[in-house]
């Protein structure tokens, strides 16, 4: 995981494994990162496993910063994370994330 940041615009770039054992300091890393921008720029392409604790803490980072009236955008999602997102029927979620 790195971290990068300007004056609006911060990049986070996801481990490779999202799991419970990382949802935690995910959680921490997204909440240190967002706190420094109106927007977060999440790089999803070197995810290579994924369970549902990653997501939902991508899901949660992502709820937060809109009803902060901030920006979050996923890119580059990797297909393990495409499939998790399809697989707890988060599919349209991910798109709307994408598509900043």
């Amino acid at each position: 995981m790195s971290s990068g940041s300007d004056d609006k615009a911060c990049a986070y770039v996801l481990p490779e494994v999202l799991d419970i054992g990382v949802a935690p300091s995910l959680k921490e890393g997204l909440i240190e990162v967002g706190s420094e921008t109106d927007q977060i720029t999440v790089d999803g392409s070197k995810v290579e496993r994924v369970s549902t604790p990653g997501v939902q803490v991508l899901a949660a980072a992502a709820r937060d910063f809109a009803a902060e009236g901030r920006s979050f955008q996923l890119r580059d999602a990797s297909q393990s994370l495409v499939f998790a997102f399809e697989d707890l029927g988060l599919a349209e979620d991910l798109k709307r994330w994408s598509s900043h």
